[in-house]
């Protein structure tokens, strides 16, 4: 890290117009913030048909962080709820490519 950088504060904020719902996420999206993501995730899905996660200002996600989005998506299958990425950035691009996720989750 650079001299005087600091880490991103990570964060969800949830925003509802009706049903739908927008999810940004900032920061880093590690162990120790990941299950934060998850429970946000899921929380938001009762009266919700969809819900858009915008990951554009995400500066690192790990496994954990693709965890937490996998278990997001498939409570919101379950609940009927269609779970999206709609704005990603190369570090999150490059982890769903990696991991076969892109088409399943954008």
């Amino acid at each position: 890290m650079k001299a005087g950088s600091e880490t991103p504060v990570f964060s969800v904020e949830i925003t509802r117009d009706g049903t739908a719902v927008t999810a940004t996420v900032t920061g880093e999206i590690d162990a120790a913030t990941a299950g934060e993501l998850e429970t946000t995730l899921v929380s938001a899905l009762p009266g919700s048909t969809s819900i858009s996660v915008d990951m554009s200002a995400v500066g690192f996600m790990d496994s954990s962080g693709l965890r937490a989005m996998v278990v997001a998506m498939y409570a919101a299958d379950e609940a009927g709820v269609s779970l999206r990425i709609v704005a990603t950035n190369t570090t999150v691009d490059r982890l769903l490519s990696i991991t076969g996720l892109t088409e399943k989750l954008t």
